[in-house]
């Protein structure tokens, strides 16, 4: 599993997108991004094998003027 920032907005919102490059589903993918002090997280029900799904995280902050990293932090497999 992979996953990349896309477009940010400025009310806080950062949207990603999951890749999953395995030929397996994995359920319950747990995203966590971090913008200076502020950690946000988002949870992905399913990324079926061999596809991608999006997301958004939320902050408090204009993600604009910082940099947003954003990592997979876990998954289950069904």
């Amino acid at each position: 599993l992979s996953v990349a920032a896309g477009p940010v907005e400025a009310a806080g919102t950062v949207r990603f997108t999951v890749r999953n490059l395995a030929g397996r589903t994995a359920k319950q993918v747990q995203i966590e991004g971090t913008l200076g002090e502020q950690v946000a997280s988002a949870t992905l029900d399913y990324v079926p094998g061999r596809s991608e799904e999006s997301g958004a995280l939320l902050f408090d902050a204009d993600p604009r003027g910082g940099a947003v990293e954003i990592k997979v932090t876990g998954y289950q497999l069904p």
